[in-house]
């Protein structure tokens, strides 16, 4: 159980208010038959996926920015490349310190790589990050990924990529900030949006690919990664004016109005809602139906979803410096090649989490010039696994014990000699 500081009704109508900062452009046009896009005033509305109010801080005493009180320090090499340290912070006198955690990997050392973290059955299936670590060879530590679906189909929010199996999940609008590694082998941060359609019917455009929701007047796409269908699950409810296409071997096997649930997903399940749905009411039983897909920014080789971008270019591109929670974090350090995992305990009386504001001058204080805020709360998480093949929790996540996630990120290396 948490142990988050008293705090008044003023306080969490504040954090709410602070929370819903990033709201996305406009689509792009995509021919004269498909002119939608997300929802008015959709934004994101959260910055964890328990939507637990975050405490708030109160204003800082210190004028301009100061190098922070650090106590409690560890520092130790997990593995080639790769380096574990923890402290305890305090960046104002107004306010309470935080515990730090921080995996340092560098691309440069042979054998170091990132890749995703997922249940191999279904994007859905929500694991803990020491279960997902426990699958792979050669993983030596990893942090819990992508905001998600915690209160309904328990699937990422964001895009997701990873070595193996190619893409498991995008979206065209909204939680598309993103870190991947691109074809070079660089890591980026920035906006990856879901391009993809249907080469026979070129303007209509695909939103959604194994998506929790499909939105209004839009087509989402099912792949076998996804699992079963959920039925009206992934149209918020709505029962009226959907369509269901399932297409298997390029072909169309069914065109119906009403969404299967449960059925195991062996080719590509259109889902259609209101002019998404009209649309795929033309596609006629037995004919060819293919599916053409990228990310914006692409070739992508992985990637994973959050929220808000903390920096760009070194400067700070969040404004909230209220609501204070357990945080999950990547940066990249372009001068010394290095991406940084970070964890931030929080909501608890040794340890009072940071806001976002906070979270991006840590990483800037850590050499970071760009930087992702991933869900945080009680899905804040860091791993390492030891050469004997033991996991051990290195944060102190805020539920008591780790959250099961969709996803997470994992560094891999080459153990010490």
């Amino acid at each position: 159980m948490s142990h988050m500081r008293p705090h008044s009704l003023t306080a969490v109508l504040l954090s709410g208010a602070l929370a819903g900062s990033l709201a996305l452009g406009v689509t792009p046009g995509a021919g004269a038959e498909d002119r939608s896009g997300p929802p008015a005033g959709e934004r994101i509305p959260f910055q964890t996926s328990d939507r637990v109010p975050g405490e708030i801080a109160p204003p800082r005493v210190l004028a301009r920015v100061v190098a922070p009180r650090v106590y409690n320090q560890t520092s130790r090499a997990m593995a080639q490349g790769v380096r574990y340290r923890a402290w305890t912070q305090q960046d104002d006198p107004a306010r309470d310190p935080y515990r730090v955690h921080l995996v340092e990997a560098s691309l440069s050392t042979a054998g170091v790589r990132l890749d995703l973290l997922s249940d191999p059955n279904s994007i859905r299936q929500r694991r803990t990050v020491p279960w997902l670590m426990n699958r792979e060879r050669g993983v030596v530590a990893g942090v819990n990924g992508d905001f998600f679906d915690i209160r309904d189909t328990g699937a990422p929010l964001g895009n997701s990529r990873d070595l193996e199996r190619n893409l498991l999940g995008a979206r065209q609008y909204i939680w598309t900030t993103s870190f991947w590694i691109d074809g070079s082998g660089v890591p980026q941060i920035g906006e990856q949006r879901l391009v993809a359609s249907i080469p026979q019917r070129p303007t209509w455009q695909i939103a959604h690919y194994n998506s929790p929701t499909v939105f209004p007047d839009q087509i989402g796409v099912y792949t076998p990664d996804w699992g079963t269908t959920l039925g009206a699950r992934v149209t918020d409810g709505r029962t009226r004016r959907v369509r269901e296409v399932v297409v298997r071997g390029g072909i169309v096997r069914s065109n119906r109005t009403r969404l299967s649930k449960g059925v195991d997903i062996t080719g590509r399940v259109f889902i259609g809602r209101g002019r998404g749905a009209d649309r795929l009411s033309r596609l006629k039983v037995g004919s060819r139906v293919g599916l053409r897909w990228k990310l914006s920014n692409g070739p992508v080789r992985m990637a994973v979803s959050g929220s808000d971008q903390l920096l760009r270019g070194g400067a700070l591109t969040v404004s909230d410096d209220g609501a204070l929670h357990p945080r999950t974090a990547i940066g990249i350090d372009r001068d010394t090649n290095r991406v940084l995992l970070v964890a931030v305990d929080g909501r608890s009386e040794s340890s009072a989490g940071t806001t976002m504001v906070g979270l991006a001058r840590l990483l800037r204080q850590q050499g970071a010039e760009d930087a992702i805020n991933l869900d945080g709360g009680g899905s804040t998480t860091m791993v390492e696994r030891r050469t004997t093949g033991e996991t051990r929790v290195l944060n102190a996540p805020s539920d008591g014990r780790p959250r099961p996630v969709p996803n997470g990120l994992a560094v891999f290396a080459k153990p010490l000699s």
